[in-house]
């Protein structure tokens, strides 16, 4: 709750006008209705006299996080702040953390797309070689796929590590317990609701993408196409999975500055702490696949079924979360 929706709820709790509230406080009606209507900030010395006349401490009306008075809390207008040992987010560090994120959303996503698209090269050309399409020998077409493979897997690493760099002096938001200045949490929650339209569509259009990919692959199954149409139509659901895994990544990326400013869903102290724990076993399990990519691909020699491993290691990955932490006792 803002301090506008506070200041309302005080005055009708106490049965006042607003020409009333503004006489206590010695300023114009109008200055109160700007007040109210998130027009305009009191100072400081009316916030104190506010705190005064409403019975309530000036924390509950400058933290907007903050939902209710504490019951005969006794008000010490000498101060408007109680000492803290957290770490306090200002309205400037949270807005540029936001800017950030939505700078950085767009490489993020594509780079997480790349990593899901990677084979897609190589299995078409591995495809169009055996029915000697364009003419391409063997060795071209494991060339060609090889490369792209490749350029895709170190793009997306690249992009990755870019993004990290970037938000790296914010990196407090995602793991420590903090809180944030007056008008932190009212801005945030504005901008969240602006963006909710945009979050929906580009999910409901991942969603969409995520369960009609197999819809090609099915009606060339049940047609009896060749082997080529086949490959053309696998290509066809991993590319359509790659855009949606990339909307997916977009959205929420800038969906998570949100919450992680309003310390909600995955970013609640609770969570955070959960997160240090699972860290080191996530930096093993991508440690695994990695080496088993490489492996499998270099000892068989089939780089166009080995890059597989990428996207079902992401479907596994969330498996692999859940028994970690049950192992590790983590709710």
């Amino acid at each position: 709750m803002i301090l506008a929706d506070k200041i309302i709820n005080e005055r009708k709790k106490l049965g006042w006008s607003q020409e009333e509230l503004a006489e206590k406080l010695g300023v114009t009606r109008q200055s109160v209705s700007k007040w109210e209507g998130a027009q305009a900030v009191p100072d400081l010395q009316k916030i104190l006299a506010m705190a005064e006349i409403f019975g309530v401490t000036t924390d509950y009306l400058l933290k907007d996080e903050i939902d209710a008075p504490a019951a005969n809390e006794y008000v010490d207008t000498e101060s408007c702040d109680s000492v803290s040992s957290k770490r306090r987010v200002s309205l400037e560090e949270a807005s540029a953390f936001i800017a950030v994120k939505e700078k950085t959303a767009p490489m993020l996503a594509i780079g997480t797309a790349l990593f899901v698209f990677c084979p897609v090269v190589l299995i078409f050309f591995a495809g169009a070689e055996e029915i000697k399409l364009w003419g391409i020998n063997e060795s071209l077409a494991s060339g060609i796929g090889l490369l792209a493979l490749f350029a895709c897997i170190i793009c997306g690493v690249v992009f990755a590590m870019i993004v990290g760099n970037e938000g790296k002096e914010f990196d407090y938001i995602h793991e420590e317990d903090f809180e944030t200045a007056y008008g932190v949490s009212g801005m945030v929650k504005e901008k969240a609701k602006a963006f909710d339209k945009k979050y929906n569509r580009f999910n409901i259009i991942g969603v969409v993408l995520c369960i009609g990919c197999a819809i090609p692959l099915i009606i060339a199954a049940i047609a009896e196409c060749s082997d080529f149409v086949i490959i053309c139509t696998v290509c066809i659901l991993l590319t359509m999975v790659a855009t949606a895994v990339g909307l997916f990544t977009y959205v929420g990326n800038i969906h998570e500055a949100h919450e992680a400013l309003l310390q909600e869903g995955e970013f609640t102290a609770k969570r955070k702490n959960s997160n240090k724990k699972l860290a080191p076993y996530t930096g093993i399990y991508w440690g695994l696949v990695t080496a088993l990519f490489l492996g499998l691909g270099f000892f068989f020699d089939c780089w166009d079924r080995t890059a597989l491993i990428w996207p079902v290691a992401g479907v596994l990955y969330v498996v692999y979360r859940k028994i970690v932490k049950i192992a590790l006792k983590i709710d």
